[in-house]
């Protein structure tokens, strides 16, 4: 099985998956899911430990916003939250508690 977003290396009691998009800080999108979860299932069919990794300097930097975007899933969670926005990005509205609650942590206004 060969995967684009991740590498898979198989030893006898354990398997080390990468994350490997770099170029994106590893950033988990919509193939890279589908490869997870192609992953999981033959860790039911065999079942064995799984070491979990990042390629690069980063683990994951988290979703990859642009593809949330293109696919609609920021605009839902913006409405199901708060309701309050502060930050556009690439077209996108999100919620103001996800960029502005580190921001606060730190002492800068938010």
């Amino acid at each position: 099985m060969t995967f684009e977003t991740v590498c898979l290396t198989e030893f006898d009691d354990r398997l080390v998956v990468e994350l490997h998009r770099p170029q994106a800080r590893n950033a988990i999108n919509a193939a890279m899911i589908a490869e997870l979860h192609d992953i999981c299932v033959m860790l039911e069919r065999c079942p064995r430990m799984l070491l979990l990794t990042g390629s690069g300097q980063d683990f994951a930097a988290g979703a990859e916003i642009g593809e949330l975007c293109e696919r609609g899933v920021a605009r839902k969670l913006s409405r199901e939250s708060t309701g309050r926005y502060s930050t556009e990005s690439r077209g996108c509205r999100f919620p103001r508690w996800l960029p502005s609650r580190a921001m606060h942590s730190a002492g800068e206004p938010s």
